[in-house]
């Protein structure tokens, strides 16, 4: 039977015009996406974390971080994603992937003693596609979902569908100066926002 409560924290910049930072840390369980950092800003983004899960764009930074930040994809979409370091905001947590590529194994061997390692299934992740109607669903979709059917309960923060993000005039994340982001040329936010709005035990708080 499902019995802990759990909080999924999104990287929303509208998580800093809200103070649920302690309400946040209230829960059994408390799940971030991938860079979400908390240091300086706990009052709005709470301070625990115990799940966090990573898209393969990011897990790459912990097994082939100069290759990654090299890449010129990925500088054209993520310039200064440099300045916050993946290994600089990790604790104590259960990092669970959402692709293969890095894998669990090569991320483990990178993590090794300082956190646990999994990965969602193959089969899960059709799923996930099919549910979300794309073939690369957020890995904050992926997080609430798998939230929803784990725990009794899940409330959501941090969250906008990065209504204002597709605008090209505000920035993606709360902690870091990315604009222009084009995640909505291969993430479908509107059907992640239906479906994720139609689980019975989710709540979002804006």
């Amino acid at each position: 039977m499902k019995k802990q409560r759990c909080s999924v924290v999104g990287n929303s910049p509208i998580i800093l015009s809200s103070t649920y930072g302690n309400q946040i840390d209230s829960y059994d369980v408390v799940i971030r996406c991938n860079k979400a950092p908390t240091q300086g800003l706990e009052e709005h983004t709470g301070a625990r974390t115990t799940i966090r899960f990573l898209n393969g764009v990011v897990a790459r930074l912990l097994t082939t971080p100069e290759a990654s930040y090299q890449n010129p994809q990925f500088n054209n979409n993520f310039s200064n994603w440099k300045s916050l370091r993946l290994e600089d905001v990790l604790k104590d947590e259960h990092i669970i992937l959402k692709d293969d590529n890095p894998t669990v194994q090569e991320v483990s061997a990178v993590v090794a003693g300082k956190h646990e390692v999994t990965g969602i299934t193959p089969s899960y992740f059709e799923k996930l596609k099919k549910l979300s109607n794309s073939s690369n669903p957020t890995a904050g979709f992926c997080a609430v979902v798998w939230a929803s059917e784990t725990f009794e309960t899940v409330d959501c923060y941090g969250f906008d569908f990065y209504e204002k993000a597709q605008e090209g005039d505000t920035k993606l994340h709360y902690y870091e100066e990315v604009y222009n982001f084009k995640g909505y040329e291969w993430h479908n936010f509107q059907k992640e926002r239906e479906v994720l709005s139609s689980l019975t035990n989710v709540t979002f708080h804006y």
